[in-house]
C-alpha cells in the first residue's frame, strides 16, 4: 500500500476517517462499499467495531440480549484488515448506556467492569479477526481517567474520543480526538493546505446512519457521492488519507497537556450554529512550541475560511433579490 502517510519530507494535511458503530446490526453491504472506497484510493480507514452489540435501544438502561458479529461480517473485516485497507478499533463492548447520569458505556463505570469490557472486547476482536487491536473509541466519546489507565494495561496505545477530556498528564496513551464532520471537510482541507507546514491533522467521524443506504431516517449522504468526494480528496498532492493507527505512527498524536487549548476553544464556541462552531484541526509540527494564542489564531483562520462561502452565498442571494426587485419595478 502506498498511502504516503509516513512521508516526513513533505508538509501534508493528513485526513483520518473514523467510522463508528460497525456491529452485527450495521449494514454489511454498506460497509463493504465503504471499505472499497478507501481500497480504491490505496488508503486505510479506521472502523470502530462493537463485538457484542445490544439488540434494542442503546439508551435503554435495562439488560438486553447481545448480538455477536455474524460470520459474514467477520469474513469481511478479516479480509479488509489483512489487505491493509482497514484498521479495526474497539468501539465499546455492547454499546449501551449503563446509567441515566452518565452519557456513555464506560465513563463512571466501576474500574473492574471497565477492565472486563476492555479486555474481553479486545480479545474477541483479536481472536475472531486475527489482528492486533490497539485503538479504543469509547461509545458516545465518553470515558474517565480510570479508562485511560486501564487501556494502557490492556495493551491499547491510542484513544479517539472528543475534546471533553479528561487528559491525564502522566498518560502513555496517544490522544487523537475526532473533531470534524464530513459536511465541512472540503473547506477545512482548503484552509489547512495553506498552513500545511504545521502538518495539520483532520479527524472525520462518521456512522452508518449518515448514509442513505443504511435505511436510517438521518441518512443524508449516498455512498457513491461519498466515494467520489473521497477519491477526489485522495488525488490532492499534499493530502494523505490515513487511519488513526497510521496517524499515531506518523507522530500526529498530541500529548495530553497540549490538548487543553483545543478543549478551551471547543468550550468557548460550542453553542454557536454548526457553520461556526468547534470543528477543529490538530497542528502537529513543532508540538510543544506553540502557545495557546498561536493555536487559536490558526484555528480562527480555519473557521473564518470555513464560513466565508456561507457569507458569500448569503450576500450573493441578497444582491440577486435586490436585482429581481429592481427589474419588477422597472
Amino acid at each position: 500500500m502506498t498511502s504516503g502517510f509516513h512521508d516526513q519530507s513533505r508538509d501534508v494535511v493528513r485526513v483520518v476517517f473514523r467510522y463508528d458503530d460497525c456491529s452485527a446490526r450495521s449494514s454489511i453491504e454498506l460497509e463493504r462499499r465503504f471499505v472499497k472506497v478507501f481500497a480504491n484510493c490505496g488508503a486505510q480507514v479506521t472502523l470502530g467495531v462493537v463485538p457484542f452489540v445490544v439488540v434494542g435501544d442503546w439508551h435503554e438502561l435495562t439488560p438486553q440480549p447481545k448480538l455477536a458479529l455474524p460470520p459474514e461480517k467477520i469474513a469481511l473485516l478479516r479480509e479488509a484488515a489483512a489487505s491493509g485497507h482497514v484498521e479495526i478499533a474497539l468501539h465499546g463492548y455492547f454499546h449501551q448506556l449503563w446509567s441515566s447520569s452518565e452519557n456513555g458505556e464506560f465513563a463512571g463505570l466501576p474500574p473492574d467492569q471497565q477492565w472486563q469490557r476492555l479486555q474481553r472486547g479486545k480479545t474477541e476482536l483479536e481472536n475472531k479477526l486475527e489482528i492486533s487491536v490497539t485503538t479504543f473509541i469509547p461509545p458516545w466519546n465518553a470515558y474517565d481517567g480510570k479508562t485511560v489507565e486501564l487501556m494502557k494495561a490492556a495493551g491499547f496505545n491510542c484513544l479517539s474520543a472528543s475534546l471533553c477530556g479528561p487528559f491525564p498528564s502522566n498518560s502513555k496513551i496517544g490522544f487523537l480526538p475526532g473533531t470534524y464532520g464530513f459536511q465541512r471537510l472540503e473547506n477545512a482541507v482548503r484552509s489547512a493546505l495553506k498552513l500545511r507546514r504545521l502538518r495539520p491533522v483532520i479527524i472525520v467521524t462518521m456512522h452508518d446512519f449518515d448514509f442513505v443506504e443504511s435505511g436510517s431516517k438521518e441518512g443524508w449522504l449516498r455512498i457513491a457521492d461519498f466515494g467520489s468526494r473521497v477519491e477526489k480528496l485522495a488525488l490532492e498532492p499534499n493530502v494523505r488519507l490515513c487511519s488513526l493507527r497510521q496517524a499515531l505512527e506518523g507522530g500526529a498524536a498530541l500529548p495530553p497537556e497540549k490538548l487543553i487549548p483545543y478543549q478551551l476553544w471547543r468550550q468557548t464556541f460550542r453553542h454557536l450554529p454548526w457553520r461556526f462552531k468547534e470543528d477543529q484541526v490538530l497542528w502537529t509540527n513543532g508540538i510543544g512550541t506553540y502557545s495557546t494564542m498561536s493555536l487559536w489564531r490558526y484555528q480562527a483562520y480555519v473557521s473564518c475560511h470555513k464560513v466565508f462561502p456561507f457569507f458569500a452565498s448569503v450576500v450573493a442571494g441578497r444582491l440577486q433579490q435586490a436585482v429581481n426587485r429592481h427589474k419588477r419595478v422597472a
